[in-house]
């Protein structure tokens, strides 16, 4: 007999582990995290998913009781008896300090959060689990008296048009890549001719110049006169910056954004403007991601960037 796939969400954000999850089959007892403006936003893009403003990172029996609490409430209201369901817990602890994107030091302080879950995850024995966070955090679970399993999964192996790379610890699921090698014109046909604010041509190849960049970027496509990269992060001066061109993956979405350069080689200028946020959330793999009125701009932008990509949560959820 099929069990009921349920999971309980922890470090939510505005749910991209949820979304894939129910987009594979699952149910989800409940989404934590105590950013209420991603807890809003969550619910305004499913509303029958509970939702909960906790701060994570305290006591790990009374964290316990309270999860537990809500995988009893969903089970009674959806007549899952004990024998018939799979709990999954996922969590998503924050990596600011370990990122290497980020300018702090990686120390003890900064997988605080990772080892407290860790801790949690035994204290509550699920049926299996699941740990999303950047590629560093493998120095601290190589490091661990008991090794903790885990791979590096890069996000274009699964259905995204981007080459994020993140490390899926846990146990009791598998991650079989889709290898669909989508690009960033895949999702996104319409990118091209579609920049603004146009400057002169010259002054923006100056521009280049000084940052090491001496000529035209190549031209991606056969059947249009447009020139075009997306510069994902600027270099110090004299450098050239991080880019890519549309029929490759898009780098890592973060809450930085990338800025879409385009030159017309007929009037030899040069327009530019940055993703919208149906653009990111495209690139990460959830298109028809809404947002709830109210949330700044900088909010949402934190909350593309932040996610995880819903499709590598369905082919989780589709393994158990």
């Amino acid at each position: 007999m099929v069990k009921h796939k349920v999971l309980i969400d922890l470090f939510c954000g505005t749910g991209g582990f949820s979304h894939g999850w129910i987009q594979g089959g699952g149910g989800i007892a409940v989404s934590v995290d105590n950013w209420e403006d991603a807890l809003k936003n969550h619910a305004f893009n499913h509303p029958d998913v509970p939702v909960l403003n906790l701060s994570l990172g305290g006591d790990l029996q009374e964290t316990a009781e309270t999860l537990l609490a809500y995988l009893a409430t969903y089970c009674a209201a959806h007549g899952i008896e004990p024998e018939d369901l799979h709990f999954h817990l996922h969590g998503s602890p924050p990596c600011q300090a370990i990122s290497t994107a980020s300018h702090s030091r990686a120390s003890a302080d900064g997988y605080f959060m990772v080892q407290w879950f860790i801790d949690l995850v035994a204290l509550m024995n699920p049926d299996s689990w699941s740990m999303e966070n950047v590629v560093p955090v493998r120095k601290f679970l190589d490091s661990l008296p008991t090794p903790i399993p885990y791979v590096v999964a890069n996000a274009n192996d699964y259905g995204v048009a981007q080459k994020r790379k993140r490390v899926f610890a846990g146990e009791g699921w598998v991650l079989k890549p889709t290898n669909e090698g989508l690009t960033v014109q895949d999702v996104l046909p319409d990118l091209i001719g579609s920049t603004l604010e146009p400057a002169p041509y010259m002054a923006a190849k100056k521009r280049w110049t000084k940052l090491g960049l001496d000529k035209p970027f190549p031209t991606v496509t056969s059947c249009s006169p447009s020139q075009i990269r997306i510069v994902s992060r600027r270099r110090k001066a004299h450098e050239e910056p991080q880019s890519y061109t549309i029929d490759k993956p898009a780098h890592t979405i973060t809450q930085v954004n990338h800025i879409v350069e385009e030159i017309d080689e007929d009037t030899e200028e040069i327009t530019k403007r940055g993703f919208t946020l149906s653009e990111a959330a495209t690139l990460q793999g959830w298109p028809d991601l809404q947002f709830a009125e109210g949330l700044y701009a900088k909010s949402k932008r934190v909350m593309v960037g932040n996610m995880v990509c819903p499709p590598i949560a369905k082919v989780m959820c589709e393994s158990l």
